[in-house]
């Protein structure tokens, strides 16, 4: 009884803590490769997110531009400073759904960033039935 009656106590400090994830999301991110880093804003009353730090930031000494882009007329543009994360809106908890650009592929997909805590997410991008995550780390 003793130990219910703790869970009991507990269920509040869980829901506080699981909003507070779910409403921070923005700031700086790293991705589980150290290779890319994307700094998450508020943008329409929603999230989305640009690349902000890039651990090869050239290629063939010039600035790694969005070269495999689908649209011909965008492959010029550098990748640094590109806005990766579209439209994310929370969906219960500590979950967000919108869309994500790679610029390693050229293209969009659907997202759900899920908070794992406050300082570790999961980015998980689909198209069709293919999905992969991916892990982020808060950076300080």
């Amino acid at each position: 009884m003793r130990n219910l009656f703790l869970a009991l106590c507990a269920l509040p400090f869980l829901f506080t803590t699981t909003q507070a994830i779910a409403a921070n999301p923005f700031g700086k991110w790293i991705d589980e490769k150290g290779k890319t880093q994307v700094q998450l804003f508020e943008c329409n009353g929603k999230v989305c997110g640009k690349i902000i730090w890039l651990k090869k930031p050239l290629k063939n000494g010039k600035p790694k531009s969005d070269f495999k882009n689908k649209k011909k007329h965008l492959r010029n543009r550098p990748v640094l400073g590109l806005k990766v994360i579209y439209g994310m809106k929370q969906k219960g908890g500590a979950k967000w759904k919108g869309k994500a650009y790679n610029p390693d592929d050229g293209s969009i997909y659907k997202t759900t960033l899920k908070f794992v805590n406050a300082n570790t997410a999961k980015l998980k991008g689909c198209w069709k039935i293919i999905c992969k995550t991916r892990t982020w780390k808060r950076v300080k």
